[in-house]
């Protein structure tokens, strides 16, 4: 766990990174290419994580969708004085 996210054993990396990558291309090489201190063994347990834990996991997703979705304030969009 990392900021209360599941990571990858081992590593920092959220598991829900790595599911999002293998969602892309349903590939498990495509997934070693963009996280190369993983093997397969470890993506594979991700995979089987995400299983188990979809709803939560889905739930991350749409919450840091829903993130990006907002707008940014910049300094014409504050009233300063």
């Amino acid at each position: 766990m990392c900021g209360g996210e599941p990571t990858i054993k081992g590593t920092r990396i959220p598991v829900r990174s790595v599911i999002i990558e293998y969602q892309r291309d349903n590939d498990l090489d495509w997934v070693l290419q963009g996280y190369p201190r993983l093997d397969a063994d470890l993506i594979r347990e991700a995979l089987a994580y995400y299983d188990v834990h979809r709803t939560e996991i889905d739930q991350l997703n749409a919450e840091e969708e829903d993130e990006a979705s907002r707008p940014i304030l910049t300094t014409s969009t504050l009233h300063l004085e």
